[in-house]
């Protein structure tokens, strides 16, 4: 899933379990991820500013997490990382 020259919104509400084969990525913004349920991907790489990032529910990565330092990221739920988070 990648978002190039939009504005990129994803939600996972609590009912629902997301496994995506690769990465989610966000280039330009702003660029909004919420996840709820139970969401599974590659990696997550964004390097939009804006870029908002919250976790209440469980999160797995394979591979990385990156954004920018100016990026939000917010986690109340639970984090699995496989690799890096930068």
């Amino acid at each position: 899933m990648s978002s190039e020259s939009c504005k990129l919104e994803f939600y996972n509400y609590k009912s629902a379990e997301l496994t995506m084969l690769g990465h989610l990525y966000g280039i330009e913004g702003p660029n909004k991820f919420e996840n709820y349920g139970v969401f599974h991907a590659d990696g997550l790489y964004s390097n939009d500013p804006t870029l908002h990032m919250k976790n209440e529910g469980q999160m797995v990565l394979k591979s990385n997490y990156s954004d920018t330092e100016e990026s939000f990221f917010s986690n109340c739920g639970i984090l699995i990382m496989e690799n890096w988070f930068n």
